[in-house]
């Protein structure tokens, strides 16, 4: 075997990927037969080597790593700087989080035989908060991580209001209504968090973005109270209404900063909010109304 393909050769063998002839020997210079390039095409597309399967495919941030009780395994691949590395053996099984656009957070195991490029350590813990792109074998364990740059906002500002769709294309985007009405679209990308991915939200969810640029940083889905009843009173930034809501109270604060809407979610078109009108609030707590709607 030329010298020059022997860590190759050995990188592979620790894959498991190539396992040689029955007398432990690899014989490169052999040709090879339709069956065993099969068996190792086999193996490549098992450990995720090989990934037909755009469901396998992963990009995100890792957010976590642990370490759980388990077998001990080598962590190969090649360091971000030049060359390669082949880690001792290290103790314990790694559970990663990693947070996608589309899926959210979830945990996935490191599977026994793992690649893991672009790391100057070879410690599966040197990942947390870098953007990777993974994939993922038949055992839904992490067979394949390629990392990148870290994770870090420029400067971040926040916009809230409602869901009005999930755009998928060759990317995921949001499109968001403000208080004012407003359409705003918004990308997704790798650094997007949303706890349980972008495809979970529904239309007319209440959310705060938190926007890094033009991009959505992060998407927290807000839990949100409403109370109803006519408006008894508007005194400078108070609102009164006629019924006592048990949870919220009857009076809400800095209530024109709320978005103004009709009874089909569209923008009012009226003169204003008048005593007597009939109305439901949106709002996070009686001091931060962020809808009042025109019943």
């Amino acid at each position: 075997m030329p010298a020059g393909a022997v860590p190759a050769a050995a990188t592979l063998v620790r894959l498991g990927l190539l396992r040689g002839q029955p007398d432990g020997t690899l014989r490169p210079l052999d040709t090879i037969t339709r069956a065993e390039l099969m068996a190792l095409l086999s193996r490549m597309v098992e450990d995720g080597w090989l990934n037909p399967f755009p469901a396998r495919r992963l990009e995100g941030w890792v957010q976590a790593i642990r370490q759980d009780a388990g077998r001990s395994r080598p962590l190969t691949g090649s360091t971000g700087i030049s060359g390669s590395w082949t880690g001792s053996p290290l103790p314990g099984r790694y559970i990663i989080t990693l947070s996608t656009p589309g899926g959210g957070s979830k945990d996935y195991p490191l599977a026994t035989t793992a690649g893991v490029f672009n790391l100057a350590l070879p410690t599966p813990f040197a990942l947390e908060n870098l953007h990777v792109v993974a994939a993922l074998n038949r055992r839904n364990a992490l067979a394949f991580i390629k990392a990148y740059e870290p994770r870090q906002p420029s400067q971040l500002t926040a916009s809230m209001g409602t869901v009005e769709k999930v755009i998928q294309g060759r990317s995921l985007q949001l499109v968001l209504r403000d208080l004012d009405h407003e359409l705003h679209t918004y990308d997704a990308n790798w650094a997007t968090t949303v706890p349980a991915g972008l495809l979970s939200l529904k239309q007319g969810q209440w959310v705060k973005v938190g926007l890094n640029g033009t991009a959505a940083w992060n998407i927290e889905p807000l839990e949100v109270k409403k109370a109803t009843g006519t408006v008894a009173a508007i005194e400078d930034r108070k609102l009164y209404l006629d019924k006592f809501d048990k949870n919220l109270g009857n009076v809400f604060l800095d209530w024109e900063r709320a978005r103004l809407s009709g009874k089909d979610d569209s923008k009012y078109t009226g003169s204003g909010l008048k005593v007597g009108a009939k109305v439901e609030i949106t709002c996070l707590d009686w001091d931060k109304v962020l809808e009042i709607k025109v019943l």
